[in-house]
């Protein structure tokens, strides 16, 4: 039965700080992940409690929805944000998506300096 079996594996490690949609690891062991609701990229050590998270940047134009990432492994990781909380939620704050450029851009490619590489890197 796979839940009597993974069942006793699985570790509470607290709240995280936002929900989240995409994470990765670096080969340090940490992993980072978007706070969908505070605009954040955050930085996890898994042998600490989530409370522990650290903001490594923080943009409430900028980092709209953190979603995809990917590694240069030169201490950098690429990420991917949209306004598409507004396109399903409608605008709460700030400008709508909208495909006019109106309101600026609707997704972007964000390069944050973090000082580690892909969790493959230190396979």
């Amino acid at each position: 039965d796979f839940s009597s079996d993974v069942a006793p594996k699985v570790q509470d490690h607290g709240k995280k700080p936002s929900n989240s949609d995409g994470m990765t690891f670096g080969s340090d062991g940490n992993l980072f992940f978007g706070g969908m609701t505070t605009n954040t990229l955050y930085r996890w050590r898994p042998d600490t409690s989530l409370e522990y998270s650290v903001r490594v940047a923080e943009d409430p134009t900028n980092l709209w929805w953190i979603d995809t990432f990917a590694w240069d492994n030169l201490g950098n990781l690429y990420l991917t944000t949209n306004k598409l909380n507004t396109w399903f939620f409608g605008s709460v704050k700030g400008p709508k998506m909208d495909f006019s450029g109106a309101n600026g851009p609707n997704f972007r490619i964000v390069k944050v300096p973090v000082g580690t590489d892909s969790y493959i890197d230190g396979q």
